[in-house]
């Protein structure tokens, strides 16, 4: 895990254009804090020099130094900043360069690069490293671009092809690490981050204020490639681009999209037995590093089955590892979920950790948060994930495990339920629906008829859209992105939820690994019938019944909460520090405070938006002034 950067000038890079480089590399340098590496290419020699800096492993031999470095010698800078998880050593110091003088920077891991090393070997590839980078290069030179569709894992790649002149980009399948672009008529740049091109001032010289409306509006975000910049793009997920620099073409495709189509032939046996190989085998590659993994667990059922398969796996051998596992806690507030987390630690006999981020709550540390995220907080949910980052950091983990995705992937948001629902009554199923709403009403403790409510006003608004009736601005784009139960994977909460996990963790040197992003777990989930992962009313039901290592307490929550935060709570505290910084932030911009707060009067969760986008200008304007 760590962060790169890629900038380029068709004129040749002088030492200013270097400055700007190793700012941004700078900008990002919590990504990777056990060292950096910055190669200088020539694109139409193919040499290629290595520049020594300050936080240069010291065993690393190096070519030259911002000193010497000779203006216009270079065009093309691959810097990255590293945080060793596999093969410790300076061995897999990047960039890492081939006998060919290909070079890659990687930010990521390749799970199955162990596999994947020994298919190389019974080729005839030797290797130097015990680390996944090698292999990553290795695979590109037999393979060609066809080697990104073998891993396992997260990523965004960049490579020097030195014998064809073109960079080669690649995004992994779901966007887990990002990776965003700006360019003109001569330059063009990569960042893992968008706050690395703030030292490029023209690249976020225009703001970009349909992006900001729209999460002023209905608080959403990275649902497309835009970002708050309008000259600064997200890199495609799922995606593979090459580069000719000397023509500057470029040619894009997507290299994964997976299958939509329901296997309509599953037997209940068939997915418990599926889900259950998968799950497991997605978790124990996800436990290989070199460094201590620990385990985030919030309570609920999600985090819960990763922990239990995670710690199954670790004491196979009655090794009995003391696993330390993190948790967010809210005692004697709403949301609070310690009394399962702390279930679970002593049921495991794990060494639990907890933080009450309400306790710790600062300006300050928002201010830190959102200059992390490079958005604006959508709500305070990212303040407690934050906070539990910083709790990793503080007891020198580098790698953490998460439950991310499950709920996208396996039916677990409400408004899940209530879609499958609506599907049942447009296909006629209504005896099933009745059922359904039943038995959700009763584990819910809520009203058959509320629930019905719900249901046919959705039915209702689909119609209307469909018939072209309805006029709603951006929430009718946003109920037209969000019409089917895999929808919040692919477009509508979980890229976001990626963003503000990546950022949140890599500020503090913390990579989070998420077993239920593996790509075969998102195929096994998108073929699966609706009814198994929704019926009796249970959401996520195929999860629970499969995991019989947990217990009943756990497995058959029937309150499940989210991430929740006491976010009414500390709008009331801090309302009029709130109002004061707001007011400050936003009257030089193009946006009327005012007018904002009277229109989300009557709207907590807008008018924590509108605070939230505030604290964005001023970090902003503190960063690039």
């Amino acid at each position: 895990m760590c962060g790169i950067i890629t900038y380029y000038n068709k004129k040749g890079l002088s030492k200013e254009n270097l400055k700007i480089a190793l700012a941004s590399l700078s900008a990002i340098k919590h990504r990777g804090v056990d060292g950096e590496g910055v190669i200088l290419i020539n694109t139409k020699t193919g040499k290629s020099q290595l520049l020594n800096t300050k936080d240069t492993p010291a065993d690393v031999a190096t070519d030259t130094s911002f000193e010497d470095y000779r203006d216009f010698s270079a065009d093309l800078v691959l810097a990255h900043r590293r945080l060793s998880i596999i093969d410790l050593s300076s061995n897999s110091f990047q960039p890492m360069k081939d006998a060919g003088a290909n070079v890659i920077i990687f930010n990521g891991e390749i799970y199955n690069y162990i596999e994947i090393k020994q298919e190389l070997q019974s080729a005839g590839y030797t290797f130097k490293t015990s680390g996944d980078t090698e292999v990553i290069l290795a695979a590109y030179d037999a393979y060609g671009e066809t080697c990104f569709s073998k891993f396992n894992g997260m990523w965004a790649i960049i490579i020097w092809d030195n014998k064809n002149k073109k960079l080669v980009v690649s995004n992994d399948r779901f966007g887990i690490k990002q990776l965003y672009n700006y360019a003109n008529e001569e330059e063009l740049m990569f960042a893992s981050e968008v706050k690395a091109f703030y030292p490029l001032k023209k690249s976020i010289e225009k703001i970009n204020y349909q992006t900001i409306n729209a999460f002023l509006d209905s608080g959403v975000l990275d649902t497309n490639n835009a970002t708050f910049f309008s000259d600064i793009n997200r890199f495609p997920k799922a995606h593979i681009q090459t580069i000719s620099l000397s023509s500057n073409t470029k040619i894009s495709f997507q290299y994964w999209k997976g299958s939509d189509a329901v296997d309509n032939s599953y037997t209940e046996k068939r997915v418990v037995e599926e889900f259950n190989y998968l799950i497991t085998d997605a978790v124990k590659l996800r436990l290989r590093a070199d460094v201590e993994c620990g385990i985030a667990l919030s309570g609920g059922l999600d985090s819960s089955l990763i922990c239990y398969y995670a710690h199954d796996l670790l004491n196979k051998n009655n090794s009995k590892i003391n696993i330390k596992s993190f948790s967010v806690i809210f005692p004697d507030q709403a949301g609070d979920e310690s009394y399962f987390s702390k279930y679970i630690v002593d049921d495991l006999n794990l060494d639990g950790k907890f933080v009450n981020p309400f306790k710790e709550f600062s300006f300050t540390d928002l201010e830190t948060l959102t200059y992390h995220l490079d958005y604006p907080l959508q709500t305070t949910s990212f303040y407690a994930g934050w906070s539990l980052m910083r709790l990793v950091s503080e007891n020198k983990l580098k790698v953490l495990l998460e439950g991310q995705g499950a709920d996208e992937l396996f039916g677990g948001y409400s408004h899940h339920f209530y879609k499958y629902c609506r599907e049942l009554i447009l296909r006629g199923k209504i005896v099933t629906y009745f059922s359904e709403v039943n038995a959700y009403a009763g584990y819910k403790n809520k009203s058959a008829s509320e629930i019905h409510k719900i249901v046919i006003n959705d039915v209702k608004l689909l119609v209307k859209i469909k018939a072209g009736i309805t006029k709603q601005g951006f929430k009718k784009e946003y109920f037209k992105l969000a019409t089917g139960m895999l929808d919040d994977f692919d477009s509508i909460m979980l890229p976001g939820m990626l963003r503000a996990d990546d950022r949140s963790s890599m500020a503090f040197g913390v990579e989070t690994r998420l077993p239920f992003m593996d790509y075969r777990v998102v195929e096994f989930a998108k073929k699966l019938p609706a009814h198994f992962k929704i019926n009796s009313g249970w959401q996520k039901d195929i999860m629970r019944k499969a995991a019989k290592i947990m217990p009943d307490e756990i497995r058959y929550r029937k309150d499940k909460k989210g991430f929740t935060t006491p976010q009414e709570d500390w709008m009331k505290i801090y309302k009029n520090d709130f109002e004061d910084y707001t007011k400050q932030n936003l009257e030089n911009v193009n946006l009327n405070f005012e007018e904002l707060k009277m229109s989300a009067s009557h709207d907590s969760n807008k008018l924590f938006r509108v605070y939230a986008l505030a604290i964005w200008f001023n970090v902003l304007k503190k960063h690039t002034n």
